[in-house]
């Protein structure tokens, strides 16, 4: 990966960063404060409606390099957690 290709990666502006982690904050109270109660119909609601909310207010990157390097990535990391049933996907913003 150029250097130019990994900055546009690592670069986040300080209000999209702390957009993005006050609603990653929020949905993760949501799924504590729930605790096991929330089905995983729920969770994939939930994970569904932040980041339809996170991808409105936050550029996603679509390098195809990129974005195929992250979903390959992620896909082999999401194969060996204990939840590898979900559907996973994965965003660079």
């Amino acid at each position: 990966m150029t250097g130019t290709r990994l900055a546009r990666v690592v670069i986040v502006t300080n209000m999209c960063a702390e957009l993005s982690m006050r609603r990653f904050v929020a949905a993760c109270l949501t799924v504590c404060i729930a605790g096991c109660e929330v089905s995983q119909d729920q969770e994939v609601q939930i994970g569904e409606q932040n980041a339809q909310e996170i991808s409105a207010h936050i550029p996603v990157v679509q390098d195809p390099y990129i974005t195929s390097y992250v979903n390959e990535l992620g896909d082999t990391i999401a194969s060996h957690t204990s939840r590898n049933d979900l559907d996973w996907h994965f965003f660079v913003v």
